[in-house]
């Protein structure tokens, strides 16, 4: 049923190390400054732990994508 619910992964890490914590979100892609800017405000408090973001949208980013970096 859900075998091609991820049409596209993109990954944004700079290392491969193991994450202390994982986040995820389920957005519109009318969301995603806002979701930017909570995923930097989780950052900068938390400046200690490795943090891996997971982020699922119900339509194509390709646009949108640039807010993460």
């Amino acid at each position: 049923m859900f075998e091609n619910a991820v049409k596209n992964k993109i990954n944004l890490t700079r290392d491969n190390k193991k994450s202390d914590f994982h986040i995820a979100f389920g957005i519109s892609k009318t969301f995603t400054y806002p979701v930017g800017v909570l995923i930097t405000s989780i950052l900068e408090n938390n400046k200690d732990m490795k943090i891996n973001f997971h982020i699922f949208v119900d339509d194509e980013l390709s646009i949108q994508v640039r807010h993460f970096f």
